[in-house]
């Protein structure tokens, strides 16, 4: 009285899904990019609405630089984060494609009145 188990997921479904975590690491990237042009294009018009001395203006440049090392640190971990997310969707998929093949051929030799033991 043996049921057959089956993987809920194809592996179609888990390459769709990463395919769709590419696209979203991507425009991550590029809002996180977009947003500190925005910031710094923001920053150097009120520079000159304010005429600002040119100490202040190295000191403004030192903090835009160190923000842009902040949110360049944090784009890499995120990247990485997706990559490691990525290969271990793509492990999963690959299991799951093992696991099919293994129930298909229980399947095949119980049909065929063949008894498999561990």
């Amino acid at each position: 009285m043996m049921r057959n188990l089956r993987w809920p997921f194809r592996q179609e479904d888990i390459r769709t899904t990463l395919g769709k975590i590419e696209r979203l690491k991507s425009l991550v990237s590029l809002a996180l990019q977009t947003s500190l042009t925005d910031f710094i294009e923001m920053a150097h018009d009120e520079l000159v609405v304010v005429g600002l001395n040119v100490e202040e203006l190295k000191s403004a440049v030192s903090s835009l630089e160190a923000n842009q090392r902040a949110h360049t640190k944090q784009i890499e971990s995120l990247r990485g984060d997706l990559i490691s997310l990525g290969a271990t969707l793509q492990g999963a998929a690959d299991g799951i494609t093992a696991m099919h093949h293994a129930a298909a051929t229980i399947d095949r030799n119980q049909q065929g009145g063949v008894v498999m033991s561990n």
